[in-house]
């Protein structure tokens, strides 16, 4: 069996030859160290091969694209590779937020990174993912009539602030909420409709898809004690946004509402309020106008 020798050896053995060469040893003995340096180059060159193929490995997986941020929801060990029998390069503690580059093609192993480099990766049942949901500026606007709406809507525009992040007791659900005006001109008169709204940064109801709730509630509607509320799910990876529900059909129209293309939280918060304005009924715009005659 022949033995292994590093890069260094291989380079000992070469200029070894040459020294030789210059000393004028016998043509036998400089044979014998050919063969020598030849067995030693088959050899370099089939580690040097193997070094190649380890890096190729690992620069082949193929990332498919996930949510970028992702909490974890347990300790967990991070791979040097997409397999349990990884070497074990980090332990990340329980509810710690990470960046993620992607998903390995046909595995649910994420690529996990840290200060713009790869750290290893984790297997995606320990995870969720999140968004961050705070806004570094106000968000403002015009509301635009839907064409499909069966009364003439008001020229109305909006902005919606950024208030706080607030911790669900005994959950480690986290929602950002925020503060919509709407402003809304009639015969010359202008009134205000104040309302709020909040989106979970983790899924909605405990599931581990990519799927937040947004909801927009309505505190102030003249003579109705009630709050009205507008219930939204923001998908993020298929990026759109669905209607879920509202708590009373007392303001809002029958109609169908069909799936809104989005990019973003800020697109998703905007939609959310333009899905409201197209919603609102009769009665409920009465009622605002009554108000401020």
């Amino acid at each position: 069996m022949l033995p292994t020798f590093t890069r260094r050896e291989c380079s000992f053995f070469i200029s070894y030859e040459c020294s030789l060469h210059l000393k004028g040893e016998n043509v036998f003995q400089k044979t014998q160290i050919q063969i020598i340096i030849i067995v030693f180059l088959i050899l370099c060159s089939s580690l040097t091969n193997k070094v190649y193929s380890k890096v190729v490995n690992i620069k082949k997986f193929e990332l498919i694209p996930t949510p970028n941020v992702y909490l974890t929801l347990k300790h967990i060990n991070v791979r040097e590779g997409p397999k349990n029998k990884s070497r074990r390069v980090i332990t990340l503690k329980r509810h710690v937020r990470i960046n993620v580059a992607g998903r390995v093609k046909g595995t649910r192993w994420l690529s996990i990174i840290r200060g713009g480099k790869k750290l290893g990766f984790v297997y995606a049942t320990a995870l969720t993912p999140v968004l961050e949901g705070s806004l570094k500026k106000p968000i403002a606007g015009v509301l635009k009539s839907n064409k499909e709406n069966r009364i003439e809507l008001k020229k109305c525009s909006y902005q919606i602030n950024f208030v706080d992040k607030e911790q669900i007791i005994n959950n480690i659900q986290v929602i950002s909420n925020y503060q919509l005006t709407i402003n809304c001109k009639v015969k010359k008169k202008i009134f205000f409709i104040n309302a709020t709204m909040f989106l979970t940064e983790l899924p909605y109801l405990g599931n581990k898809k990519p799927n937040y709730q947004i909801n927009l509630d309505l505190i102030n509607i003249p003579d109705h004690t009630d709050m009205f509320a507008l219930t939204i799910i923001y998908n993020s990876h298929k990026n759109k946004i669905n209607f879920d529900q509202v708590n009373s059909e007392y303001f809002w129209l029958q109609r169908k509402i069909p799936d809104i293309p989005v990019l973003g939280v800020k697109s998703a918060l905007i939609s959310t309020v333009q899905i409201a304005y197209n919603g609102w009924n009769e009665q409920f715009w009465r009622k605002f106008e009554k108000n401020f005659k």
